[in-house]
């Protein structure tokens, strides 16, 4: 296990209804955002960075090794949406459904990774929806702590949009307006 590097004593306080700590100067992050993630095993809160590359993703990946039949997909074959080489060749916004989400997870397709690389991190996006399949998924398999991981690195490298009923709204209206074009954006809604 890694020692902490730095070790401070701050006193939490309330931010409206929000708990908050101030960090100590030198240890402040940039831009506006961080990801909070908690360890599993012992409970502690994790504040991290958004990660500058997919370098460490692609890596863990590697050395995962988890089988692409371990990942279960059987709900997702049953429905029509985007799939890893459809992605790989378009250029649309960069809103990622469950399939590419997996298929980037599972790392079966080099024309995806390829295009990954070229995207801005900042431009990257799921659902929250996309975020519980993927948690679903990962939850099937309890013992499968590599695929944990990676689902968790990859989580920290895209921006989790919230779905609520405005963006129901509006999908319902961009869907309508796209098939009404001749152009479809696939009927899963993630």
């Amino acid at each position: 296990m890694q020692e902490a590097v730095y070790a401070a004593h701050r006193e939490l306080f309330l931010n409206g209804r929000s708990q908050a700590v101030r960090l100590p100067a030198d240890l402040r992050f940039e831009g506006r955002e961080v990801f909070i993630r908690q360890d599993e095993t012992t409970g502690d809160v994790i504040l991290s960075r958004r990660p500058e590359s997919w370098d460490n993703f692609f890596k863990l990946r590697r050395e995962a090794s988890v089988p692409m039949n371990s990942w279960p997909t059987a709900r997702m074959k049953r429905r029509r949406s985007v799939s890893c080489s459809d992605w790989a060749d378009r250029d649309d916004p960069f809103l990622l459904g469950t399939n590419i989400a997996s298929c980037i997870i599972k790392g079966n397709s080099p024309a995806v990774d390829r295009r990954l690389v070229k995207v801005a991190m900042a431009d990257l996006a799921i659902s929250t929806v996309t975020e519980g399949e993927l948690r679903f998924g990962a939850a099937r398999l309890p013992q499968a702590t590599r695929l944990h991981n990676m689902i968790e690195d990859f989580l920290l490298r895209v921006a989790i949009l919230p779905w609520d009923s405005d963006a129901a709204q509006q999908c319902g209206q961009l869907r309508a307006s796209l098939e009404r074009e001749g152009q479809s954006m696939g009927t899963s809604m993630s």
